[in-house]
């Protein structure tokens, strides 16, 4: 929706007949998925992959509209940055290799891109944020220069008083501020996107948000920021405060745009849309003429497109998608997973989320009552800080009671359940260990993406300055990743 943007000044009426038309679709959307047949198709598992673009020296390289260019295809898209791409990969079927079917594709585009990037001088790899990344790098002039992002930059300061106060804690804590909405740009994610019957959606999204935490933990690839060693999974931390500028009031504080949600589920997706246009002002003020009740009159899916514009501009890292194509559906994008270090460890980490996602949530009406929302959301921050080092809130249904776990314990009691829930899926056996065992060997080694490059970067440190380190922690992230061996398997030396 965001390549309809085509300006970026807006006047009070925009704002006005927005909100009507967002609440017009709303209403015409409860309509929909009481239809026949809404979202009865076939279940696709979706993905996207944010990258960064160096140069040869490990340096952010600013070509990304040249590459989009040259590539030449509609897949790749531009990202916030002008060092940041973004790859919407296809949709598959769930049966019976999707995360092969992902990673043929993924290696193939990757090698197209490096060889398109090493004609330019440069690399392209992911990872959560950029270990070399420096205060340049986040220049206004570093901006991708098309309206979509102009209209959001503008958009996201009119929220408060223009400026981002950055104050995250770690080893080395970073605090600052600044009114550069380029600091969001510097995170990059791997996203997925599942399919959902709109009968489901209540049970599978709790089961999502529950099991969050949990691979958030197992993931985590992004430690650092200008050097300062920070969470784990900084990105969560970095992502919201650069979001938006609160002005905060005397005892209470607008909404978090960039959130973990504010409870659980009660009834399904349009519950959480509601909630996007009661809570979050628009952004992106762009009306269409479409007619979205005669549409349904006719028998056609309406477009509603404001509707899928503004919840596009709400970032909950679990988030309800719509999507008009082929009859209608629903999607859950899962927003919170780094990306890299490997494309290995990327598969392994969304079978887990699909797959332990799957095996919850036909136990969510035991495990609502027996956890309360808090305590998940605080689980999502503890990840994010600590990764493999995380204590969770984990409930019991049998023993009637919450406790804390290790996640490296917590792992053991869920790797069963994701497996069956993949194996629910027709997901074939072979693939279903595979993954499985990528996981388990990450808490064997007490090690993913953060640890790696944690321990590398203070070994490197006792050699060379920090910026010097810096760029060889970069440098070998990108030949381990080039290897495609999983981060549980590469050397701390």
């Amino acid at each position: 929706m965001g390549e309809r943007v085509t300006q970026y000044h807006f006047d009070p009426d925009d704002y006005e007949k927005f909100s009507q038309r967002l609440h017009q679709s709303l209403a015409i959307f409860q309509q929909l998925i009481k239809r026949p047949g809404f979202g009865e198709g076939p279940v696709l598992l979706g993905a996207e992959l944010e990258l960064y673009i160096t140069d040869k020296q490990c340096n952010a390289l600013p070509i990304n509209q040249k590459l989009v260019e040259e590539f030449n295809d509609k897949k790749l898209t531009h990202e916030l940055n002008r060092y940041n791409l973004e790859y919407n990969l296809s949709p598959v079927s769930l049966k019976p290799t999707p995360f092969k079917s992902i990673t043929e594709e993924l290696n193939r585009i990757i090698t197209s891109l490096q060889q398109l990037a090493d004609k330019h001088g440069g690399r392209i790899f992911p990872i959560g944020i950029l270990p070399t990344l420096t205060e340049d790098d986040i220049d206004p002039a570093m901006m991708t220069d098309i309206p979509r992002y102009h209209a959001l930059t503008k958009g996201v300061k009119a929220l408060g008083n223009g400026h981002f106060m950055i104050n995250i804690d770690g080893k080395t804590p970073l605090q600052f501020c600044t009114d550069e909405v380029t600091m969001e740009g510097a995170n990059t994610s791997f996203q997925l996107h599942y399919q959902v019957k709109p009968a489901r959606f209540a049970d599978l999204f709790n089961a999502v948000q529950l099991a969050t935490p949990v691979v958030l933990a197992l993931a985590a690839n992004s430690p650092t920021i200008f050097g300062h060693e920070l969470w784990h999974e900084s990105r969560i931390a970095l992502f919201k405060l650069t979001a938006e500028t609160h002005q905060p009031h005397s005892y209470w504080h607008q909404p978090a745009r960039a959130n973990f949600g504010h409870g659980w589920v009660r009834h399904g997706g349009e519950e959480l849309m509601a909630e996007a246009i009661s809570l979050h002002p628009p952004l992106l003020p762009i009306c269409t003429d479409t007619d979205y009740q005669q549409q349904m009159a006719d028998g056609l899916t309406p477009s509603l497109d404001e509707l899928r514009l503004h919840l596009g501009s709400v970032w909950s890292w679990n988030r309800p998608v719509y999507d008009p194509t082929n009859g209608g559906h629903l999607r859950i994008e899962m927003r919170s997973l780094p990306a890299g270090p490997s494309v290995i460890d990327m598969m392994a980490n969304a079978a887990l989320l699909i797959g332990l996602s799957e095996g919850l949530a036909e136990q969510m009406n035991y495990l609502l009552p027996a956890i309360p929302f808090s305590y998940v959301k605080g689980n999502f921050y503890e990840a994010a800080k600590r990764g493999l080092n995380a204590k969770l809130i984990w409930p019991s249904v049998t023993s009637h009671q919450l406790a804390e776990q290790p996640v490296t314990k917590l792992v053991d009691i869920l790797l069963p359940i994701a497996s069956r829930g993949l194996a629910k899926l027709g997901i074939s056996s072979d693939e279903i260990d595979k993954y499985m065992q990528v996981i388990k060997d990450r808490t064997i080694a007490k090690q993913n993406g953060a640890i790696w490059q944690q321990t590398m970067l203070n070994k490197l440190k006792y050699h060379y300055p920090l910026q010097e380190a810096l760029h060889q922690l970069t440098e070998k992230y990108f030949q381990n990743f080039m290897s495609g061996q999983p981060v549980a398997q590469w050397a701390r030396e």
